[in-house]
């Protein structure tokens, strides 16, 4: 659907880069994470820090790396989630 619409290929070279640098920012960012829960003690926001890093991390690889995953699996689920398209 976003590729129909007039224009949006001018962005898609900024949104690569964008994300490619959100990558490489989120997987130092879950190491600083990691490392300091490991040297203090993991806690209960640290996990969720955690899983919030390696969360972005993964879309960011994934917009990256084109694999769609979260366009072409995820989204349709939630998108049908969202629109009660399996209610009854």
């Amino acid at each position: 659907m976003s590729e129909t619409l007039s224009g949006l290929y001018v962005l898609k070279p900024i949104l690569d880069a964008a994300f490619g640098i959100a990558a490489i920012v989120m997987f130092a960012e879950f190491i600083i994470v990691l490392r300091r829960a490991v040297s203090l003690r993991f806690t209960a926001g640290r996990i969720v820090e955690l899983c919030v890093c390696v969360f972005i991390f993964v879309i960011c690889l994934d917009w990256v790396a084109g694999f769609n995953f979260f366009k072409n699996t995820i989204a349709p689920i939630i998108w049908n989630m969202l629109n009660g398209g399996n209610s009854r």
